[in-house]
């Protein structure tokens, strides 16, 4: 699913004709990339995927009189829970704990019992939310807008995605008030 449509792009910079269709697609395309690669996450989940953790990956929770007693850091944030399994077990909610208790996205996961050296399966939306948040579309739109208006500009650098034919063009930079908007939406992994 796209952060923003071309309906919404062609809106934002008052475009009316279909002519340049395929470049705001494209530029459209190149935000949504450039935007989850610096913010090491993305920001909406369409469906239920499910991660496998090897157990190696525990480390212990010492919060006396907490009942838990490991903790699994994910590697990239959980915007929903389905289900959770040890060793193809699935466990009751009573038997783990989600971190933030009170917030999404969720970084981490509590349990009740021992999980070491055994194959966790976390099943949920893998996202920092199920549908994208204002801010992200609104960078969005702001980015792919700067794309479109830089395309053929000396401020891209070209390089070759196969090292002799296909070339890509990015940006040297994210434009200062989107890296603002972006910098508080960066994924920083516990591990």
């Amino acid at each position: 699913m796209a952060y923003s449509t071309l309906k919404d792009l062609k809106s934002y910079l008052r475009i009316r004709d279909d002519e340049d269709d395929e470049d705001l697609q494209k530029a459209l395309d190149q935000a949504q990339t450039s935007i989850d690669v610096y913010c090491r996450t993305t920001f909406e989940a369409a469906e239920d995927s499910t991660r496998v953790f090897d157990g190696s990956n525990m480390t212990p929770y010492c919060d006396w009189p907490s009942k838990f007693i490991c903790q699994l850091w994910f590697d990239s944030p959980l915007a929903a829970l389905t289900s959770v399994s040890v060793d193809s077990e699935t466990l009751e909610a009573d038997e783990y704990r989600l971190l933030p208790r009170n917030d999404t996205p969720y970084y981490s996961l509590l349990f009740t019992t021992s999980c070491y050296n055994q194959d966790v399966s976390v099943e949920g939306r893998w996202a920092h939310s199920i549908e994208v948040p204002e801010d992200i579309f609104r960078a969005a739109l702001r980015l792919a807008g700067y794309f479109f208006k830089q395309r053929g500009a000396s401020t891209f650098d070209t390089i070759g995605t196969d090292g002799f034919s296909a070339q890509e063009e990015l940006p040297r930079e994210i434009p200062v008030d989107i890296r603002g908007t972006l910098s508080r939406k960066r994924f920083s992994p516990l591990l």
